[in-house]
């Protein structure tokens, strides 16, 4: 995931649609904290934990794509096992 975040940084670091503010700032610090809690949830193999950080994960995800003029792009729990958690509203 941090992987993926680096790279979404590295390809888009002036985004037209943050200015005056860098995603190269915003999505670090909305998405690092939320990744970390995850990770420590799997650490620990903590249930209740992971659940509570994917739901954290999930809204710092969404409100990133809000921030970055997609706000149409949802992310939510899977209810599926098919990839399932990417929700599109118009």
């Amino acid at each position: 995931m941090n992987e993926a975040l680096d790279d979404v940084v590295a390809e888009n670091p002036e985004h037209a649609a943050l200015q005056p503010q860098r995603l190269a700032d915003v999505l670090p610090m909305m998405m690092k904290p939320a990744v970390s809690k995850l990770r420590d949830a799997i650490d620990h193999h903590d249930k209740a934990a992971f659940e509570s950080a994917y739901d954290g994960l999930s809204a710092a995800c969404s409100g990133c794509h809000k921030i970055a003029d997609h706000g149409f792009l949802v992310i939510q729990r899977p209810k599926t096992p098919v990839l399932d958690n990417l929700r599109t509203t118009p």
